[in-house]
């Protein structure tokens, strides 16, 4: 079931649709299998470091202002940090993610969920290495977000926040002991900061741009208007300081401040100058008689004279029981509306930035320019853009690059690409964050122990003692010290400090991949009997496109990130033949000598299931692979993937593969396709066309 819901505490269900993938590691890999119980081999460590006193375990609204300069603090001052997001659903039912996606096809499917879904929890944890860089010490925030409305906006409104939600997250979420109650009664609100910034920018040009003017012909508005002047001039006639008025809708709020701004309606004009008697000597009219629809040099004569006017208050707009009103607040003299003005534009301007809210925390990722690490995490980066930077991301994948570049200067690892960068015995074939984390911490594991194997191999070749880095939580910080290794797991804190941790593992094992690969010798020795040889695992890519990214300025004794600056900016896609996507530099170019382009030429109620059966039938062998591509897609209709295995076992090459589909047709199908080999360029795919060719129904 996919809920609608808006930014209010109740949810409406209008529909009912298949259940989605409920979140990151549920929707690419099946539901994680329990961690085991056990405590990880540097608990012991952790354990050390805590504190009776510990900060609180959430970031709420509650505590918030007090946490945010503990998190900058901890931004600036750490190596690198770490995020996780949960959101309330990952795909809607048209954006989910083919095998033989271009990149731009893919794009196009997370901008659309990123815009679709909110955030409801996000994990951010500082790790900070040790002088000797054998240990990582971090601090972890879990922080609770929703986009709460204000009750009232002093810049002019921004409408009401509708998102949708996912039946398989929200009951994934439950069952992983989310609360949904602390989410939106605590949830820390948050405004784009795109939002922000234009907000800020109308706040502050609105004292000077002068208003549009309204045409008064209707009977009631004249009749509010003449009530509105007599009670106007009769508190200027006292010294009430300020008055309230009472208005019933927006439209009444603009009169106001149009004719309250009007100096012929408070001074006495000139006797005995009229405007016949102007017109009648060739003179334009006063500026305090200009009347809407004059020309625009009247129009601004009567502006510059409107602004030179000292009319005795300033007019404020306030909240009242929940809606808009206006205050007369008495300014006797020029200096003193100026100073009403300025506290004023002040008040509103503290109320956009506490609208921002959680975006501060944006802000403060990008301007610590330390590297950020996530695991699988181009739709973590995507939401967060939607949300805390700019709602209306670039339609193009190239445009949101140089976008998340902007906002991640100190650059991007991905602990899922890293970890496929591996050698086979380092046995990491399930590279699942909880499986990572429980794999590479707790002791006696296979991957435990070829991972301290590895670092003997990088001790030696390095001429360093290397281990294993311990990690621990720093005191204040021990919310996740547990007896029970991965109780927490699904919490986007916990997630992001499991992130962290399996990245200060993985990052020098990359580098020793990279040296085992250079140098020919096995980072991990093989079995007993098993002849030694070179690694198969090739990491040491040459491009270096995003070698200025990389931010590792600690002063310590080893430092592994300046070895593996190459990968920096490199995400996993999954579900694809993509091995990654670059932020910085290009895309890998896609070879795919395999696949078949076809483009429907008949009815279009064809499923991509029924193609693949029809290419069966007409003689493809083995078990073709078949996406159906959007439309408007650069290509369109479907991309289908030959079984390589079957191809070779049967002797055949494409060329000959389509002679023989084309020459297997023994009649006219409904259903007629044109068909091509692909040939992939630099982010475009090209074909050679073969000819249009009959699928028999």
């Amino acid at each position: 079931m996919r809920l609608f819901c808006q930014r209010s505490t109740h949810l409406q269900t209008p529909t009912v649709s298949p259940l989605v993938a409920s979140c990151k590691r549920a929707a690419y890999f099946g539901l994680v299998p329990p961690l085991q119980r056990s405590r990880p081999a540097w608990t012991k460590a952790m354990a050390s470091s805590a504190q009776a006193l510990d900060c609180d375990h959430d970031v709420t609204r509650a505590n918030f202002s007090d946490k945010l300069p503990i998190i900058r603090q901890a931004l600036q001052e750490c190596s690198f940090y770490s995020f996780d997001l949960e959101m309330t659903g990952l795909f809607m039912d048209s954006c989910h993610a083919n095998y033989l996606d271009d990149m731009q096809d893919r794009y196009a499917k997370v901008r659309e969920n990123s815009s679709s879904f909110e955030i409801s929890q996000f994990g951010l944890s500082c790790f900070k290495v040790s002088q000797d860089g054998r240990s990582y010490e971090a601090k972890t925030f879990n922080a609770y977000v929703f986009p709460e409305p204000m009750a009232f906006d002093l810049s002019g409104g921004t409408g009401t926040r509708k998102f949708m939600c996912d039946a398989g997250a929200m009951s994934f979420l439950a069952h992983e002991g989310f609360d949904f109650n602390k989410w939106v009664r605590q949830g820390i609100s948050y405004l784009p900061l795109r939002h922000y910034e234009q907000r800020v920018q109308q706040i502050q040009q609105g004292y000077q741009q002068p208003r549009s003017q309204v045409v008064i012909d209707k009977l009631r508005d004249i009749e509010f208007v003449a009530r509105l002047l007599e009670e106007v001039k009769a508190w200027l006639a006292g010294d009430e300081p300020v008055l309230q008025l009472t208005l019933a809708n927006s439209f009444e709020r603009l009169l106001c401040f149009q004719e309250l701004s009007k100096k012929s309606n408070f001074v006495p004009k000139p006797e005995g100058k009229t405007k016949e008697a102007e017109e009648t000597r060739g003179e334009a009219p006063s500026p305090d008689e200009a009347q809407p629809g004059v020309t625009d040099k009247a129009q601004g004569q009567e502006e510059v004279a409107e602004q030179a006017w000292h009319r005795g208050f300033f007019i404020k707009k306030v909240e009242v029981n929940g809606m808009g009103q206006l205050q007369l607040i008495r300014t006797p003299t020029p200096a003193d509306l100026e100073r009403a003005v300025a506290e004023d534009q002040a008040e509103r301007i503290a109320v956009m930035k506490g609208a921002a809210g959680f975006s501060a925390v944006m802000e403060a990722m990008r301007d610590c320019r330390r590297p950020a690490v996530g695991h699988n995490c181009l739709f973590d980066i995507m939401f967060m853009m939607a949300a805390f930077v700019d709602p209306r991301l670039p339609r193009h994948w190239d445009d949101a690059k140089k976008l998340v570049a902007a906002w991640f200067p100190g650059g991007i690892y991905d602990t899922k690409h890293l970890a496929s960068l591996l050698p086979d015995e380092m046995l990491l074939q399930e590279t699942s964050l909880g499986q990572l984390f429980s794999n590479l911490t707790q002791p006696d594991t296979p991957q435990r122990g070829a991972a301290a194997a590895a670092m003997k191999f990088l001790s030696s070749s390095m001429d360093m003692s290397l281990a294993i880095p311990e990690v621990r939580h720093a005191d204040g910080f021990t919310q996740y010290l547990s007896s029970e290794t991965g109780a927490n797991a699904h919490e986007a804190g916990y997630d992001a400090f499991m992130t962290g941790a399996v990245f200060s593992i993985l990052a020098p094992l990359v580098h020793a991949a990279s040296l085992s690969q250079n140098s020919g010798r096995p980072m991990v020795p093989p079995p007993e009997g098993e002849q030694q040889g070179p690694s198969a695992m090739d990491v040491s890519d040459k491009e270096d496109d995003a070698a200025s990214q990389g931010s590792w300025d600690v002063d310590a004794q080893y430092q592994p990130l300046p070895y593996i600056t190459q990968h920096v900016g490199r995400l996993n896609i999954s579900r694809s033949d993509m091995p990654y996507v670059a932020i910085w530099g290009k895309d890998p170019v896609l070879k795919r000598p395999y696949v078949l382009h076809l483009v429907n030429q008949g009815p279009s109620n064809v499923h991509s299931n029924d193609v693949g059966r029809r290419l069966q039938a007409a003689g493809a062998p083995g078990r073709p692979k078949v996406s159906g591509l959007p439309s408007g897609s650069v290509l369109g209709g479907y991309l289908a993937e030959m079984d390589v295995a079957a191809m070779k076992e049967a002797g055949l090459s494409m060329d000959e593969l389509v002679e023989k589909l084309r020459a297997s047709m023994s009649s006219v199908s409904p259903t007629a396709w044109q068909v091509q080999v692909q040939e992939m360029g630099e982010g475009v795919a090209t074909g050679r066309g073969v000819g249009p060719w009959v699928i028999p129904s």
